[in-house]
């Protein structure tokens, strides 16, 4: 993979970080499906990214951190009531791991970007 490529997924990565942010604060209809959803994109774009050895065990802690998240906010959900007018609550807690995961989206990215500059070379 270049490293034009790569900017551009992390880019890709960037629009998901924030478009998980505004899902988790949404008060919208199905807005934790939709939430659940968006922190899938996440971890397909993170896993499908080829990165040099430098950046395995970035990556790797990227993906724990958007499973785990993903992983508890499934969880959480599957325990709630379904309402029947079809609108979910976002729970603080959800809230708080999504915060959380953004975190290390970002931690990602600014190691991958960091590596790119300091390397600026073709991967």
């Amino acid at each position: 993979m270049n490293t034009p490529r790569l900017k551009s997924r992390l880019e890709l990565l960037h629009n998901q970080k924030v478009s998980i942010g505004q899902k988790a604060f949404s008060k919208g209809k199905y807005a934790i499906n939709d939430l659940i959803m968006a922190i899938n994109q996440a971890s397909v774009l993170v896993e499908g990214l080829e990165l040099p050895d430098d950046l395995e065990e970035t990556k790797a802690t990227a993906v724990f951190a958007i499973s785990r998240t993903l992983k508890n906010i499934s969880q959480e959900y599957e325990g709630m009531h379904l309402k029947p007018y079809g609108y979910d609550n976002i729970s603080e807690n959800m809230k708080r791991q999504v915060v959380e995961l953004n975190y290390a989206i970002r931690d990602f990215d600014t190691k991958v970007l960091s590596w790119i500059n300091q390397n600026n070379k073709v991967l």
